[in-house]
């Protein structure tokens, strides 16, 4: 048992002595973040608050809107009022038969039943059938049913038909998620360690599926003097780095299944800023009717991150 003991502190040194390494290879001391006075941080930090507010409750993503998440196989899959249908329209806002959708492979086909008047973005009409753009595709379509609103939600292979209400009366009266004190030491001086080339990760989801995203390297940042990495993630056509992170919060105060952040790209030298306090609760926090992917088991913090959102009431 003591040679465990010695060879476990042997681990635990040699640990040490590569992380020494690693930083003496870089040349430079650890950095400090870009200074910010504690006004001009808490006047962003506020003006960033009210952006996610509203954010949540926009259409067409924004979760505290969202009235339905129905899965389209192969085939057709009828929509409307109808409590026999397969995706159920509150009875107030929709006839018994509004459409039927019928899914072969990527293509999607939206046929309004006559009962149904389902008019477009731009306020026209719909006259006949019409195909659908997914969430996933560069111009998705967006169809509206009165105040209802829904279009194709699409993960890899996966097709849902989602749903939002624009006159939910939590568009009005939702007040935004609780957040932790504002707190200048969450935000901290991150460094890219990059993989040799990026990898692909397969990260489970709230649906019970995975999802697959690509990873640049690592990112390597201090919390009272000790060195945490977290794997970020990359989205075709957005520059910031996507962290799905979990922490000991999320046992009390935060979401349970974890939180994400955004990234600044590093800059030419690797570096970038991780600020917490911008750590926010994802879309199933609000919503029994989104697809959130899950932290990786390696973005599982030992410690508690006090910032960023909390829990919703």
């Amino acid at each position: 048992m003591l040679r465990l003991r010695q060879e476990a502190r042997s681990a635990r040194a040699w640990s040490l002595v590569l992380v020494c390494a690693a930083l003496a290879a870089c040349g430079e001391p650890w950095r400090d973040p870009p200074a910010i006075d504690a006004v001009t941080f808490q006047t962003e930090h506020d003006a960033w608050r009210e952006h996610r507010r509203e954010a949540l409750t926009t259409p067409p993503s924004g979760p505290v809107l969202f009235i339905g998440l129905w899965p389209l196989p192969g085939g057709a899959t009828t929509i409307g009022a109808d409590s026999a249908l397969a995706a159920v329209l509150p009875a107030a806002k929709s006839p018994p038969l509004a459409a039927r959708l019928v899914r072969a492979g990527s293509h999607i086909r939206l046929e309004p039943a006559p009962a149904a008047r389902f008019t477009l973005a731009d306020g026209s009409t719909l006259a006949g059938p019409i195909q659908l753009q997914s969430d996933a595709d560069s111009s998705p379509t967006a169809v509206h049913l009165g105040s209802l609103g829904m279009r194709i939600h699409r993960v890899g292979d996966r097709y849902w038909l989602r749903a939002w209400d624009e006159d939910s009366p939590r568009r009005k009266t939702f007040a935004g998620a609780p957040f932790f004190p504002v707190d200048l030491a969450w935000r901290v001086a991150a460094r890219i360690e990059r993989f040799h080339e990026p990898k692909a990760y397969r990260v489970a989801d709230m649906v019970g599926g995975e999802q697959e995203y690509a990873a640049p390297g690592r990112l390597a940042f201090k919390v009272a003097g000790r060195i945490y990495r977290l794997t970020p993630f990359v989205e075709p056509g957005e520059p910031d780095l996507w962290i799905l992170f979990a922490d000991s919060t999320n046992a009390t105060a935060t979401y349970p299944a974890g939180r994400y952040l955004l990234v600044p790209p590093p800059d030419s030298t690797g570096w970038t800023v991780m600020d917490f306090n911008r750590a926010y609760s994802p879309p199933c926090a609000f919503t029994v009717y989104a697809t959130c992917p899950l932290p990786p088991p390696e973005n599982r913090l030992p410690l508690a991150v006090t910032a960023g959102e909390k829990r919703p009431h």
